[in-house]
């Protein structure tokens, strides 16, 4: 029986990182009103949704976000958490694609 040896490469063209995170109430750095950069990144793990139903309209690049708004969800066992930020900033990259897989503390929403 003849054995060959596979190479496989797998990429995802609509992700930006291979770090796909998402927040809750984490934040590494200081505030965004500093221009410093800041993540918001996953509390928990889980899938990735920036809205809970098709009807309403996500974050997005360029938005402005002020502390304590609902930023993005984890579906966590069949609960839909809801993610919100500790600092006030703009939006200038989301890290995660919808319905992606996240882990606890990964990086999900770029601020300054």
């Amino acid at each position: 029986m003849l054995r060959r040896k596979y190479s496989v490469k797998i990429s995802y063209p609509d992700q930006k990182n291979d770090n796909n995170s998402v927040s809750n109430q984490s934040t590494s750095g200081d505030t965004s009103e500093n221009g410093e950069i800041i993540y918001i990144t996953s509390p928990l793990e889980g899938k990735f949704f920036l809205t809970k139903d098709a009807a309403e309209q996500g974050v997005k690049i360029g938005d402005t976000i002020k502390k304590g708004d609902t930023v993005a969800y984890v579906e966590a066992m069949k609960v839909i958490n809801a993610i919100t930020s500790d600092v006030s900033g703009t939006v200038v990259e989301i890290l995660v694609v919808k319905g992606a897989d996240v882990e606890e503390d990964q990086k999900l929403i770029k601020l300054i």
